[in-house]
């Protein structure tokens, strides 16, 4: 067995969150950003644009949209020169990148880097990579495409860069020193040639905003990617091909022990799909990958298909992947804000509905921006979008949303309406009190007002009578004031 090295590769997907408030001016940014080499700055992203062929008339708007128009997201490609070049960016080409693993290392080089930013506040980081085309061994891909997911070093997984400098004469051999490309150390000391692909992914990410700080957030595994693989492979025997797409479907390595059921071979089983004779898509919730044993060499199958599958069908992956980690940033918020709630006793209903009504917002925008049930004209496409979203439950993703926060929307709506009510009869009562005790002094006065024109009338009284008098009558009205007030405990 052996890949087809021209059209077969491996997109390494990193998914991470945002705020989304700030998408127009991380957009402009990358725009502009900048990477410096010995004697000049070049440009790090070009614009790209989604492909748009298939997609129905509003998608394409969406994400292609006129001038002037709002735009869902936007897409950005690593510039060549930066990708190649070894002074000011990755030095794919004239620098030898190795993964390290198992004990082994295995020659590869970066093929292209994408960034799409989605307005909503979710960003997918694409590193596509593969091992040197000379290397068309199965197991090596294989292997390639379980490891270098691992982007953190699990499982002790490193890169290793090295680059020619001379050649030794004498020795009849190639000099070279370590390498790690420029802006990665800007960020790590990384001379020895050693590091993670998550420098890699730290200095792309770091074209925006400060180096100190993250302005992202991880949204997966911590220590995986997702790969969205393409292999072509030829001269196998028909018996090892269940077990091959299996392996490509788990992402397993060459000599990882598996003991697969039955019905996980079958190709009927609701994690593949057949495109044509041996040709299968593979769905799971840690990677996609499509493997084709033997296809024709007739230029549908071998030019044709493998561009759909590196554009079109690549493009609508990335749109599942952007519905499933957007309902799982809703999720999130909705759970947080809520057990904040819970945990600090929180009382500002106000805060809390607003809080509530800006994450009800970003649903709607999702809704009408994201969360399609159809996005593609033709019917193989659609029925891979479909599974890719019925393999990450979308559908019930969305309604478990959904009802939360309108759950919890609602649930703020009537606390505040009680507490209104609550503030409305505190003052009722006040109110009433007021003019209870208004009424009160009125007639106490009143009764003062009388005690005087009698004594008035009787004006050959003493003074300290008088005296005596006013104030037997005031304390006479004060308790009859303060009976008054207590009565109705009293009759309670």
């Amino acid at each position: 067995m052996k890949i087809d090295t021209s059209i077969s590769s491996v997109s390494f997907i990193y998914p991470f969150l945002y705020d989304g408030a700030m998408f127009e001016q991380y957009a402009n940014q990358v725009d502009v950003a900048r990477w410096s080499g010995i004697d000049k700055c070049f440009q790090v992203w070009n614009t790209a644009w989604f492909p748009e062929d298939d997609l129905l008339p509003h998608v394409a708007n969406y994400l292609n949209p006129s001038k002037g128009s709002l735009t869902a997201a936007r897409a950005w490609e690593l510039d060549d020169i930066v990708l190649q070049s070894p002074n000011a960016g990755l030095g794919s080409g004239s620098v030898s990148w190795f993964l390290e693993a198992m004990g082994k290392d295995i020659p590869f080089s970066f093929k292209a880097i994408q960034l799409v930013l989605f307005r909503v506040g979710v960003g997918l980081l694409t590193l596509r990579a593969a091992p040197e085309k000379r290397n068309d061994d199965v197991c090596t891909w294989l292997d390639f495409l379980h490891f270098f997911r691992y982007f953190r070093g699990r499982a002790g997984t490193t890169l290793r860069a090295e680059r020619r400098v001379g050649f030794d004469q004498e020795k009849k051999e190639v000099i070279v020193e370590p390498y790690f490309p420029q802006p990665v150390k800007v960020i790590k000391d990384r001379d020895d040639g050693h590091g993670q692909l998550d420098d890699i992914i730290h200095a792309l990410l770091h074209t925006i905003e400060d180096i100190n700080k993250a302005w992202w957030d991880d949204v997966f595994i911590k220590t995986t990617l997702l790969p969205y693989a393409v292999l072509f492979v030829d001269e196998t025997a028909e018996e090892e091909r269940p077990l091959l797409r299996y392996r490509a479907r788990k992402f397993f390595y060459s000599t990882q022990e598996m003991r697969p059921t039955p019905m996980e071979l079958l190709g009927e089983h609701r994690r593949v799909l057949e495109y044509s004779d041996d040709q299968w898509f593979t769905f799971s919730l840690d990677g996609s990958s499509y493997i084709a044993f033997d296809a024709p060499h007739t230029p549908f199958f071998r030019q044709t298909l493998p561009n759909h599958l590196h554009r079109e069908y690549y493009l609508l992956y990335l749109l599942t992947l952007h519905q499933r980690f957007t309902l799982s940033m809703l999720s999130e918020m909705v759970a947080n804000r809520w057990l904040t709630r819970v945990e600090v006793g929180e009382t500002d209903l106000v805060a809390m509905e607003a809080s509530f009504s800006a994450i009800r917002d970003k649903l709607l925008l999702f809704t009408a921006s994201g969360n399609f049930t159809q996005v593609t004209l033709r019917d193989n496409p659609h029925r891979c979008y479909r599974r890719w979203q019925e393999t990450f439950q979308l559908d019930k993703l969305y309604q478990e949303v959904h009802d939360e926060i309108g759950y919890m929307h609602d649930a703020i709506l009537h606390k505040r309406d009680e507490e209104n009510k609550r503030m409305q009869e505190v003052q009722r009562c006040q109110s009433e009190k007021l003019e209870k005790r208004l009424n009160h002094i009125t007639w106490l006065l009143g009764a003062i007002a009388v005690g005087l024109a009698m004594i008035e009338a009787l004006n050959h009284i003493r003074f300290e009578y008088l005296i005596i008098i006013m104030v037997g009558i005031m304390v006479i009205g004060l308790l009859i004031i303060w009976v008054m007030d207590k009565l109705p405990e009293i009759r309670e």
